[in-house]
């Protein structure tokens, strides 16, 4: 259980705050040993040391090392840097999971989320305990890589091969395990998806200044470079927040959402920065409906030619009916368009804590955004109250009372962050565009009735068994509340 793991934790980190400055070089022997345990697949497969739980141990054991003895452990997982990189890949969702993680290694949700949940926690304490383990482009201590290999402090020639294919083994990359972070952002396990989550949060607070400006000044070369890009975090974090939604819809963990709503909201803030404003796009979306304008003016003469040309006898190549379509122009969408479209999704049809973290997003967006960020796209307006309204309405129902306190308190930073009258003319087109809805649904289920009435029928016997089921269960409920299953008359004349 929880407290016994604890307390084997906290009595290995006193043992190797003991022998962390040992003159006998313990520790480096313990330590060696654990970075032997991490050799993923390789070797004897019946070996005892081929065990995914050695190698979760041995992560461990790691980890704690980087808290007590920071010094002999940034020796250790710079050799063991490799390995880790290893075991984070071989669980790649880009890849496969289920197809590449080691036998014996299995879990009721997703074979082989224990090796690398813990690869990630190791990384984590790398990051914070041992940043020069990360960021080391040496090679590995002559002495440690003796130890590890069970040989003489002076190195054979096998040895000096590998350490000079170091060089360009991309595993071994300083860059390499925060790439493996980002592309873990969308596992399949919630807790290697907390892990990613915050790894790449841990990344973002580093570099976030120097990424955002790369970002913004659209420095492509510079972008590739980095081993974490904006638009997949955006993409990895949203795809987080969807598993809240549709049939599959499962209850997300809060610390899952709360990291991935403060890097969606870094990353939010880049991309918006980073597109046009809308100004600017008004204008290229004017030329773009004027050009296609035009071009369909084009067409609809080249059509009426066509029509001269039948009535002659000559073939034509376009009907009346192709070019006769009206013309629809193409409005001012919000930056980043999918983005704001698919969460505006989850804070309307999200479960649990999934819509509440949508709507602290939309909270946290526009303090970040602030009146300056409002007035160069004001578009983004309507986006952010979208969800807000919905939840906030109580016409709408299954929503409990803490998301209607939430998005109360969202709407209120919103109005006082956008400048003007924004606020009103965002809130008024929601309200609009929501009985818009309203009245689509309700045409179409009579339209559905007079068609396929037979389904209708369905629906209302349904409906009035579930009221009919709703209406006995409220005076169940209320009859134990009294605390008799007697009639009212009955424990009056009782009384």
């Amino acid at each position: 259980d929880g407290p016994c793991r604890a307390g084997a934790g906290d009595a290995l980190r006193a043992l190797l705050l003991r022998v962390a400055n040992d003159p006998g070089g313990t520790i480096t022997k313990l330590l060696s040993l654990c970075v032997g345990w991490l050799a993923a697949g390789s070797g004897d497969t019946h070996s005892p040391t081929n065990d995914p739980r050695l190698r979760v141990a041995a992560m461990q054991t790691l980890g704690l090392a980087c808290v007590s003895a920071p010094g002999p452990a940034a020796v250790a997982t710079r050799a063991a840097r490799r390995r880790i990189v290893e075991s984070l890949t071989q669980h790649d969702p880009q890849i496969g999971t289920s197809t590449n993680a080691p036998p014996g290694d299995d879990d009721d949700t997703v074979c082989g989320w224990q090796t690398v949940y813990h690869a990630l926690l190791l990384v984590e304490k790398m990051a914070s305990s041992c940043p020069g383990s990360l960021t080391a482009v040496t090679k590995i201590d002559n002495a440690y890589v003796a130890l590890l290999r069970g040989e003489s402090s002076s190195r054979s020639a096998l040895d000096r091969d590998d350490d000079d294919a170091l060089d360009g083994d991309p595993l071994d990359h300083p860059d390499a395990p925060w790439r493996a972070a980002q592309q873990l952002l969308t596992h399949r396990h919630q807790w290697v998806q907390l892990a990613a989550a915050r790894v790449v949060g841990r990344y973002l607070a580093e570099n976030g200044g120097a990424l955002a400006a790369e970002t913004i000044a659209r420095d492509e070369d510079a972008i590739n470079r980095r081993p974490i890009q904006v638009d997949t975090v955006a993409r990895g974090c949203v795809a987080v927040l969807e598993q809240s939604t549709g049939q599959f819809a499962v209850e997300l963990v809060e610390g899952l959402v709360t990291q991935t709503v403060k890097n969606l909201t870094f990353v939010t803030v880049v991309l918006m920065k980073a597109a046009p404003s809308d100004h600017d796009s008004l204008v290229a979306l004017r030329r773009e409906n004027e050009s296609n304008r035009g071009r369909e003016a084009r067409e609809a003469e080249d059509a009426d030619d066509d029509d001269e040309r039948d009535e002659k006898g000559d073939a034509s190549t376009k009907t009346h009916d192709d070019v006769n379509k009206p013309f629809k122009e193409k409005t001012l969408r919000p930056p980043v368009p999918w983005l704001f479209r698919r969460l505006s999704k989850v804070g309307a049809g999200g479960c649990g804590s999934a819509r509440g973290g949508v709507l602290k997003w939309t909270s946290l967006l526009a303090r970040s955004l602030g009146e300056t960020g409002f007035t160069r796209n004001p578009s983004v307006a309507p986006a952010l109250v979208l969800p807000n309204a919905l939840c906030a309405d109580e016409n709408v129902s299954g929503i409990g009372d803490d998301i209607r306190e939430l998005a109360a308190e969202a709407l209120e930073v919103l109005r006082a962050t956008m400048p003007g009258d924004l606020f009103s003319r965002a809130a008024s087109e929601t309200r609009v565009r929501i009985n818009q809805r309203r009245d689509e649904r309700r045409k179409r289920k009579a339209l559905e009735a007079v068609t396929d009435p037979q389904r209708a029928a369905r629906m209302k016997t349904s409906k009035n068994e579930k009221r009919s089921l709703a209406r006995k269960r409220k005076i169940q409920e209320f009859r134990s509340g009294k605390g008799s299953g007697g009639s009212t008359k009955k424990r009056a004349r009782e009384v």
